[in-house]
């Protein structure tokens, strides 16, 4: 296996601890609201750190030109991995959130899109340029 291949393993399983842990972890809220307070933060944050962590599985599923049904199938995993984080979250104190799910599932789907947008957009203009 390649340093590469190794580097990337590291950093997605980073990823995902971080993912889980910031996920099961009990904060526990302030009476006060915070001096920059934003409605729904959460929402968005959940779907930049599944819109992340999709861009990295798909990236690199790319890089090694694996097959569309086991990228589709990346994407199911992530999906249910935020289902089930949202299923436990009250075993650790936590609430669940079916928007949080709804955020998650979105942000797996922008992440898949967008490297195809990119893609078909890139291969436009090299080809119009011929």
């Amino acid at each position: 296996m390649s340093n590469r291949r190794k580097l990337y393993i590291v950093v997605w399983v980073i990823c995902i601890a971080l993912i889980l842990v910031v996920s099961l972890i009990n904060i526990s809220p302030t009476e006060e609201k915070p001096l920059f307070y934003i409605p729904h933060i959460d929402k968005i944050v959940h779907f930049m750190m599944y819109t992340g962590l999709s861009l990295l599985g798909f990236i690199y599923c790319s890089i090694l030109k694996i097959k569309y049904i086991n990228r589709f199938l990346y994407g199911i995993s992530l999906i249910a991995l935020g289902v089930i984080i949202e299923v436990v979250q009250p075993c650790f104190g936590r609430g669940a959130d079916i928007y949080d799910v709804l955020a998650n599932t979105l942000g797996v789907i922008v992440g898949f899109v967008i490297p195809l947008l990119l893609r078909r957009s890139i291969f436009k203009m090299t080809h119009n340029n011929i």
